[in-house]
């Protein structure tokens, strides 16, 4: 973000608020087994975790966003339990850092 910190704050704030609802839309969407939801749902997630930088949740995203595209849902739960377990540890991260600014 080009060293701009109250750019980071926004961004940051942004996803602590959004991201927990996508990944509610993604469970409910993979539990319904709706292909098109999970596409369009993990295509947003991927784009914010790819802004700030988390490659490895950004990629299972991807991931995510690919099988509802070819409505091959077999492992969506496999795959989002991953993501599900790497955004936990980047949201604590973040409303860590949050508290501090």
């Amino acid at each position: 973000m080009g060293g701009d910190e109250e750019l980071l704050h926004e961004v940051v704030e942004i996803f602590l608020e959004e991201g927990p609802k996508q990944m509610t839309t993604l469970r409910h969407a993979i539990a319904e087994g709706n292909a098109e939801c999970i596409e369009k749902t993990a295509h947003s997630l991927r784009g914010g975790l790819g802004y700030l930088g988390i490659s490895e949740a950004s990629l299972k995203a991807r991931e995510l966003e690919e099988m509802g595209r070819k409505h091959d849902l077999q492992h969506t739960a496999e795959v989002f339990a991953a993501l599900e377990t790497g955004i936990s540890g980047v949201l604590l991260s973040m409303r860590g850092m949050d508290a501090e600014v």
